[in-house]
């Protein structure tokens, strides 16, 4: 049951031909198959047996923007966010799960590894083919794991990103990056849109690219849009000294980094305008308390300065 499941999504599923280094092509699911045989196998194993939802079975559905895989039953002793840690083991069926432990497949593969280490399993495999996190639903009569249908990145747009030197951002990041490089237009909205974050989350992650001078943003409070910046928009052309200054100016001094934990995201949002905390605050996601902090600190190592008087929440700041 659980080897033609996974093989009724690869032959649903689209694929993309890849040519490797030695010269052959490959096939490259667009959803990894690690990451679908752990999910179909947890919802096999972790279902609920009781006798009301004997009528009820596991559900796999593939749609125009994802991967479902459903379940009858809820968590049981642990959340959805305990879920791929150490404390993220919880059998629903101990018998079941035990048994399934010592079972393979054709291949000899158990079903079940049994240390509690499939979804972390399945978080990896989704990072090293650079797609969206797997998303868990709890409702408590219904467990379901939902794979966001995140085409692949292009070999030109991963080529670019390598460029970019962008290995240490997140899945999120890099596609965001890829979508400006086409000229998408990119906003807090679409960032939450696309990747499931919650607008702090989202204001973060595009301040960071900010910060890193990859991208760069327009507008004003509320309606603040990003864009590929200049140098990152020129990555492929051998000319762009005057945009490799540019981005230099951008980047966080590492004094400046060096001052408090938030002190480079602070110091970055105030650019060359003077802020307010709520400002700030605004334009990062951190928190009012976060912000006093990180101003503080700035404040006494000489990098920030104020207008206005101190204590007011009409009091600006900018670089000194």
């Amino acid at each position: 049951m659980l080897t033609a499941a996974v093989e009724w999504v690869s032959q649903n599923a689209r694929t993309n031909i890849e040519l490797g280094e030695d010269g052959h092509a490959r096939n490259v699911y667009e959803y990894p198959p690690v990451a679908v045989r752990e999910l179909i196998a947890n919802a096999l194993v972790h279902r609920d047996l009781s006798e009301p939802a004997l009528s009820k079975g596991v559900e796999i559905r593939l749609t125009r923007d994802r991967l479902i895989i459903s379940s009858p039953g809820g968590l049981w002793g642990l959340t959805v966010d305990q879920l791929g840690t150490r404390d993220g083991k919880s059998a629903v069926n101990e018998r079941l799960y035990d048994i399934c432990t010592f079972t393979t497949d054709a291949d000899g593969r158990r079903m079940i590894e049994g240390l509690g280490t499939g979804i972390r399993a399945v978080r990896e495999a989704l990072r090293q083919a650079d797609m969206e996190p797997v998303r868990f639903q709890d409702t408590g009569v219904r467990f379901t794991a939902l794979l966001p249908r995140a085409a692949l990145l292009s070999p030109a747009d991963l080529t670019w990103l390598a460029d970019l030197d962008t290995e240490g951002l997140g899945v999120d990041q890099r596609h965001a990056l890829a979508e400006m490089r086409h000229g998408r237009s990119w906003t807090n909205s679409t960032h939450r849109r696309r990747f499931g974050l919650d607008s702090a989350q989202a204001r973060r992650q595009l301040q960071e690219l900010v910060n890193l001078g990859l991208a760069e943003t327009s507008g004003t409070k509320g309606s603040t849009s990003y864009a590929l910046a200049s140098a990152g928009g020129q990555a492929d052309n051998p000319d762009n000294s005057g945009n490799s200054a540019q981005k230099d100016e951008t980047r966080v001094p590492e004094e400046v980094a060096a001052v408090s934990t938030n002190a480079a995201v602070v110091w970055s949002c105030l650019g060359t305008t003077p802020k307010t905390r709520a400002q700030i605050a605004e334009a990062t996601g951190l928190t009012d308390r976060q912000v006093k902090w990180a101003l503080d600190r700035l404040k006494t190592a000489s990098f920030v300065v104020f207008q206005g008087r101190q204590g007011s929440t009409a009091t600006a700041y900018r670089r000194a």
